[in-house]
């Protein structure tokens, strides 16, 4: 019969036995196939690819449609892609020091690759008095190898330290990163190390070192300053050299090769008689924005110069780095800074906070709900000590 519709896709078969009067048999068999529809999903509401801020609720319309054939229960998820964007994994460890130790490690945890991987580190002292500064077991080093992180100074000392380090691991296809290691020999007061050229409006760097000078309060021969001399070169450099003292560190350099942030570098200086100091740049956007950088201190008397000679990195405005000490002083202070501007979703948190003398050990601050598996803290060092690295915010990637 012609006038049956078969309305299922697929294939059917068909067997046909006839029987006549006479017990006589006869049949046949013949099979087909319908063809399956073709589903096909088109977006209605937003209409194109779209960003959406994490933790928000938004609206999202999409059409399915079936056309040729039977298409059968279809059901639909809304499941975005996935990814880290630039970065891959951040993970933080603490290393403790104690008055015993020169050194001591932590192993990380989620697979990283270490030659994509950067360290951003600081440290606080647990116990020692005393005012002077031994260099020698305040300056610490923080390199990585495979998956172990290392915490290292030269000599054990009254102090004891609390360490702590991000690693950041990058996507190399987008962040390109070297790593390695320097020294200012005793008898120099700078260092140069070669690198593959990079594009300096998007790379940065940071660096970690440890001082072999037993003669404390020697804030001209172990404040470091780093930066790139040339697109290809990394320069290291103190005040004076120092016949008894070398210094040994390792550094990271960091470089965007997609659009995923944007690097300014300034030098400038703290004149002698000034409590701060700053350099103008192109405005950016403040909450997208952190900073990093390092400094040196032309020769001071065998001193403890505490409030002269720490200094803290900060934006000032959307066009103003600023570097700033406690009291001014018959030296100027030389910096070189990094402004990091995010061009993406990333968002910079930044805040202050201060001791007022009293006997606490700790200050608080509240900030805007963050994811703490993608984000690292980035603090205000002021002092030497401190590997010469400054910075502020807190980065949610």
């Amino acid at each position: 019969n012609s006038d049956i519709t078969l309305s299922d896709s697929g294939t059917f078969n068909v067997s046909v036995i006839c029987h006549d009067d006479n017990s006589i048999t006869s049949g046949n068999f013949t099979n087909w196939s319908s063809p399956w529809g073709t589903i096909s999903i088109s977006l209605v509401n937003p209409s194109s690819d779209a960003n959406a801020t994490r933790y928000d609720f938004f609206n999202f319309t999409s059409t399915i449609t079936c056309t040729g054939g039977e298409c059968g229960d279809v059901n639909a998820t809304l499941d975005p892609i996935q990814t880290l964007g630039f970065v891959r994994s951040v993970e933080n460890v603490s290393i403790a020091l104690s008055t015993a130790q020169t050194s001591n490690t932590a192993t990380l945890t989620k697979g990283q690759n270490a030659s994509n991987t950067v360290l951003f580190a600081h440290r606080s002292t647990t116990s020692g008095a005393g005012t002077d500064d031994d260099w020698d077991s305040l300056n610490i080093d923080f390199f990585l190898s495979g998956t172990t992180v290392s915490a290292q100074r030269l000599a054990t000392d009254t102090k004891a330290f609390q360490t702590y380090a991000y690693a950041v691991e990058f996507d190399p296809a987008q962040v390109r990163v070297q790593n390695g290691s320097f020294t200012i020999a005793a008898n120099s007061d700078s260092a140069n190390i070669s690198i593959t050229s990079v594009d300096r409006s998007k790379a940065a760097m940071v660096f970690y070192y440890r001082s072999s000078s037993a003669t404390a309060n020697e804030e001209d021969e172990n404040a470091i300053k780093g930066n790139f001399s040339a697109d290809n070169q990394l320069a290291f450099r103190r005040a004076v050299s120092n016949s008894a003292g070398a210094i040994t560190g390792h550094w990271y350099v960091f470089e965007d090769l997609q659009d995923n942030f944007d690097v300014q570098a300034r030098d400038f200086t703290i004149a002698a008689s000034a409590t701060n100091g700053s350099a103008t740049i192109s405005a950016i956007n403040v909450s997208k924005t952190f900073t990093t950088g390092s400094f040196m201190i032309p020769t001071m008397t065998d001193a403890d110069h505490g409030g002269t000679g720490s200094i803290a990195l900060d934006l000032r405005d959307s066009t103003t780095l600023r570097a700033s000490r406690k009291v001014s002083d018959t030296v100027a202070i030389t910096l070189s800074a990094f402004a990091i501007t995010f061009t993406g979703s990333e968002r910079v948190q930044r805040g202050f906070w201060q001791w007022t003398g009293d006997s606490s050990t700790s200050q608080t601050t509240t900030i805007t709900e963050f994811n703490i598996s993608t984000s690292i803290p980035w603090l205000p060092n002021r002092y030497p000590a401190e590997q010469s690295i400054t910075g502020d915010a807190t980065s949610d990637h």
